[in-house]
């Protein structure tokens, strides 16, 4: 089984280009079933380029910095050969303690009939989600329906919850009709923010369609911040300290 992990990100500073260096050495317990797809500019584009052909040699990495998000997205999905993607971010590492663990998630969701798969802010979604009908519960996951209805008691106590966001892993067929769905906005745009469906956004995409949503009950991957403002993030030090305890063997 194969991920596809696409992306478009601009790496114009050395914060952001520090981001992007761990990124990828968090990426490494499963290169082996990543299939990279992503689009990289900025002034680190041509170091950042080489930095992930040197750990993925088979990645396929363009510089466009004309296209839209929109052209640039939706041109990757397409040519994806796998069904299920993963929409990455360098600020998301994968800090999963197990990757075997999530190799089955994996597997778990790609036979299952949810469209979308939580891997990061889970703090927040097990707060919120919940307040959803639950469709299967076992020791791993959770399966949530998602439609205009069941969204209502999400949004009566928690107004600022997102729909949907970037870092996910989602079926081809609903990260599609979400592109879609944003494409006047995304058509202008070159960054990723226009793809996620806030509250707002999210009652008018919910008007078209319902989804499964599933949520691991487990840490896979974790927002890094320079610093932990917020529960859900994971601060910039202690994110590397778990890569040195990996690197160790310990994790």
């Amino acid at each position: 089984m194969r991920l596809s992990a696409i992306g478009s990100v601009k790496i114009n500073s050395r914060w952001r280009k520090n981001l992007f260096f761990h990124d990828i050495q968090s990426l490494e317990p499963i290169f082996g079933i990543l299939s990279i797809r992503v689009n990289i500019v900025g002034k680190y584009a041509d170091w950042a380029k080489k930095e992930l052909l040197s750990r993925s040699h088979d990645a396929v990495v363009t510089n466009d910095d004309d296209s839209s998000y929109y052209q640039i997205t939706k041109n990757q999905i397409e040519n994806s050969e796998e069904d299920i993607i993963l929409f990455w971010e360098e600020d998301s590492w994968f800090l999963c303690s197990h990757g075997e663990l999530f190799f089955h998630l994996l597997s778990e969701f790609k036979n299952s009939s949810a469209e979308v798969l939580s891997v990061v802010h889970l703090l927040t979604s097990w707060e919120t989600k919940p307040l959803l009908p639950t469709v299967k519960d076992t020791y791993l996951y959770r399966e949530y329906k998602v439609d205009k209805e069941s969204q209502k008691k999400i949004w009566e106590k928690h107004p600022s919850a997102y729909l949907a966001g970037i870092m996910a892993v989602y079926k081809k067929k609903l990260a599609l009709d979400i592109l879609e769905f944003n494409k006047p906005y995304l058509e202008r745009a070159k960054s990723d923010h226009q793809f996620e469906l806030s509250r707002e956004k999210g009652e008018k995409f919910l008007e078209k369609r319902s989804f499964t949503e599933m949520v691991p009950k487990f840490h896979v991957f974790r927002e890094v911040f320079r610093f932990q403002t917020v529960e859900r993030v994971i601060g910039f030090r202690k994110a590397l300290q778990v890569l040195k305890l990996r690197g160790k063997g310990y994790l």
